[in-house]
């Protein structure tokens, strides 16, 4: 739990002037700030590239989702992609800035019952040749008597008022015979077919059964005057390229093969799980006799593209940071285009750009946001024509996609600043059993020469209290009230207070949702709280059959409650009160419920009716209380489905009876207290306080009425506002009918619960209000790592296996975290 629960004395440590490192002079503030002495700029940066956008504008690539480019000679190359409009995969030979494109042949069949799909496309640029896979899978079906003859499925439909009906589905009853068929095709760098073989039989897999079966061509490669195919990730074939004779084929002694890729002399690779993680092997394609191969980039084969090398390297390995270069025997990846030096985005892909003759790069990622692929052409920039700025470096132990796009664009409408990114999941090893990034994210935070200036924190794995009470981090709160451009009232504040520490805010998240208990009016009223003694005296006074929670966990609602009450056992002095008879009764009520899922395993084995019994449980009244995840306005109805009535959200028990909702963040940021350029880290800061950015979680609808889905709320009151009324608009299909006629119809609001399907109501005004109500009042910010959290589980599992009293073990807890609190004095 973040709120202020162990730095509640950091007075002393946290006195830090309003100016950073003499950054600036007592009449200045911090957003006018000056870079320290020492920060790094632009002229420190490596291996940047200039992005020269070619637009897809009025081309066959307007209207695709490009995934691959792969240069074939000259100024020739291959796009793949993804036709948006009629959902084929597309490939197209084109020149580089897009004209005169010419799709790839395909034979395909006119039989409308077949369907042919390409796979495993390849570019044997030596050879001027491309190679592809197809499947054809075609259906055929009989009629079993006449047209006439019809058989129907009973479907349950539910009423808002709970009524069954079944409702028939009606069709002709048929039966169907399918066949698949795979092709090996071989086409010239025109896009013109030049054979295409049948290779059903060869790709068979017989298993140890005797069974057989088509496999499953993962990886395809030229090598040598050969075709490479892995099948089923054992099953090695090569073809000649020529003849298309088989030879050799066979099981190789290995695991699944993962990636297999050559190098720049032809030598063959695969990369496969060992005993220590995943292991690199070299192949020779006549005896299939494998050598280990030391390829650094093994160790995570998941994060990188591999492509035969060029510019001189025996390989090119790209993920979402950098395109390096590698030989055989070097100690490390030489990186040949920092993509964050040279603002590109290229956050969720590993796709290894195209090499032009002209040593520039061709890539290509898709914005989901605006539908649009980005295109670029890229030239490698002399340090003299790099501009001057300053650079802000943003850390984490991962970086965040979303957050990353936007502080790129920041890059390219900043005068002063330029963002850089350090993902130090690059430290993460099995040696260190996988927290090599956070100790050495936490090492540097506190340094003042590597100190980060915006850091995306983790309270999964990092100690944030100790990095506040070590005065690591910046207190935002004084860049908010230095900067006559912000206004705080503009933001839904409880989220910022949620977020503070003795008064300082040193974290801020874009994005948030919320986390509640809801339940029956009948049961509840109208109450908006309670305490924890209602809730244990309710608990208790339950009947056999009754239950408060379903599949009720210690890892689950025990460690909820406990962090929504802990702050009680903490007095503003310091003083802690984890020995008290209501602690007690917390820990007694978390003793009597099972420690984990595990519990229920026999419950979901020998009751097969059992997740509809568990759903209809809430309208039945014997489970109480239903954990709701608010992401949206319109989730009141759905509540009402489940209840069976007028929902009441009662919340989790507090220790004021107040509003008991969770605050769940989303990527938490902070200002590095050692930062050069605190000015540029705010300045990047508003950025996704903006209203641009923020308005990407409004709802708004596209044009056509699509899109307007958002699963996260914004922190800006007027994006709340319109995502009020956005999300309770409906939602319209359209459909041409027997006259020609374009149609326009609501989508039925509906959802399955048990067996049934529910037509749930429309949201109301009133409804939007009331959960802007609970929202505003949410006042705890809930994460699934707490230190103090893990003290009590920790000592308290003796007492829940009986080892010791409730009195005992509360005397440790309570004296284990009156040591953790006063340490952060």
């Amino acid at each position: 739990m973040l709120k202020r629960i162990v730095c509640l004395f950091l007075t002393a440590v946290m006195l830090v002037s309003a100016c950073f490192l003499g950054a600036c002079s007592p009449k200045t503030s911090l957003v006018d700030a000056k870079p320290a002495k020492g920060a790094l700029t632009t002229k420190s940066l490596t291996n940047v590239y200039q992005a020269q956008a070619v637009s897809t504008l009025d081309t066959v690539f307007e209207k695709m989702e490009i995934h691959q480019i792969k240069h074939l000679k000259d100024n020739s190359i291959l796009i793949a992609g993804y036709d948006t409009e009629t959902y084929d995969n597309k490939y197209y030979i084109t020149d580089i800035d897009l004209k005169n494109a010419k799709e790839l042949s395909i034979n395909k069949s006119e039989d409308a019952n077949t369907e042919s799909y390409v796979n495993n496309v390849i570019v044997d640029a030596e050879n001027e040749v491309i190679w592809y896979t197809k499947n054809v899978y075609s259906y055929t079906e009989y009629p079993v008597a006449n047209d006439d003859m019809l058989i129907g499925m009973s479907k349950p439909m539910m009423s808002y008022a709970g009524e069954i009906t079944v409702m028939p589905e009606v069709y002709p009853a048929t039966y169907g015979e399918s066949k698949e068929e795979f092709y090996l095709v071989k086409a010239d760098f025109n896009g013109n077919i030049i054979n295409e073989t049948e290779i059903s039989n060869i790709i068979s897999i017989t298993d140890e059964a005797g069974n057989t079966y088509k496999g499953y061509i993962g990886n395809m490669l030229s090598a040598d005057g050969n075709l490479v195919m892995a099948i089923d990730g054992r099953k090695l074939i090569v073809v000649d390229s020529e003849s298309l004779e088989i030879q050799k084929e066979g099981e190789i002694d290995t695991n699944y093969i993962e990636k297999m890729f050559k190098d720049d002399s032809g030598n063959v690779y695969f990369t496969s799980w060992g005993e220590n993680g995943y292991v690199a092997m070299k192949i020779d394609l006549t005896t299939f006799e494998l050598t280990p191969a030391d390829l650094i980039f093994a160790e995570n084969v998941y994060a990188y593209g591999i492509s035969q090398g060029q510019l001189g390297y025996d390989f090119l390995a790209s993920n979402e940071t950098a395109l390096y270069g590698y030989n055989i025997g070097d100690a490390e990846l030489t990186e040949i285009c920092n993509y964050a030096n040279s603002d590109i985005n290229m956050s969720y892909s590993t796709n290894v750009p195209a090499v032009l003759p002209d040593g520039r790069l061709m890539v290509s990622f898709y914005d989901y946001e605006s539908s649009v692929n980005e295109v670029l052409l890229l030239r490698k920039l002399e340090p003299s024509e790099i501009k001057e700025k300053y650079v802000i470096t943003v850390a984490g132990p991962y970086i965040d996609g979303e957050i990353k796009k936007e502080f790129i664009k920041f890059n390219r409408v900043s005068e002063d600043y330029k963002i850089v990114f350090k993902d130090y999941s690059q430290y993460n090893n099995e040696a260190n059993e996988w927290r090599g990034a956070y100790d050495k994210l936490t090492e540097d935070i506190l340094s003042k020469d590597k100190a980060p200036d915006i850091i995306m924190l983790d309270a999964y794995g990092m100690d944030i209290d100790g990095l506040v009470a070590k005065g690591a981090l910046a207190d935002l709160n004084k860049f908010m009230d230095s900067d006559d451009e912000f206004n705080r009232e503009d933001y839904l504040n409880n989220v910022f207070e949620a977020l503070e520490t003795n008064g300082g805010l040193y974290m801020i998240t874009p994005v948030v949702n919320f986390r509640t208990l809801a339940g029956k009016k009948s049961i509840f009223g109208d109450r908006t709280g309670w305490t924890m003694k209602e809730f244990l005296e309710m608990h208790n006074s339950l009947g056999e059959d009754e239950r408060m929670f379903t599949e009720a966990t210690r890892d689950g609602i025990g460690k909820q409650l406990l962090s929504i009450c802990v702050d009680q056992f903490i007095a503003e002095d310091g003083r802690c009160t984890f020995n008290s008879e209501e602690f007690k009764s917390i820990l007694s009520y978390i003793k009597d419920i099972p420690e984990d899922y595990r519990a229920y395993e026999d419950e979901w084995s020998n009751n097969k009716n059992y997740w509809y019994e568990m759903e209809a449980s809430y309208s039945k009244g014997t489970t109480k209380l239903y954990q709701s995840y608010i992401y949206n306005f319109n989730i009141i109805p759905e509540l009402e489905a489940y209840l069976g009535e007028e929902v009441t959200f009662i919340g989790y028990p507090t220790a004021d009876g107040e509003n008991g909702t969770f605050i769940l963040p989303s990527t938490l940021l902070a200002i590095g207290a050692n930062s050069k350029v605190p000015a540029g880290a705010w300045e990047a800061i508003k950025r996704i306080l903006s209203d641009e950015y923020q308005n990407r979680f409004s709802g708004d609808r596209n044009e056509d009425g699509s899109g307007g889905r958002s699963y996260q709320f914004p922190l800006n009151k007027n994006i709340i506002k319109k995502r009020m009324v956005n999300d309770i608009l409906p939602y319209y299909y359209t459909y041409t009918d027997e006259n020609g006629e374009t149609v326009k119809e609501e989508y039925n609001n509906t959802y399955w619960i048990a067996d049934a399907e529910v037509t749930l109501r429309k949201s109301t005004e009133e409804d939007v209000e009331r959960l802007l109500e609970v929202l505003s009042g949410a006042s705890v910010v809930y994460t699934d790592n707490s230190k103090i959290i893990d003290i009590i589980m920790q000592d308290a599992a003796a007492y829940f296996n009986g080892e010791k009293s409730a009195d005992e073990v509360a005397n440790i807890i309570n004296s284990r975290i009156q040591i953790y609190v006063s340490e952060r004095m």
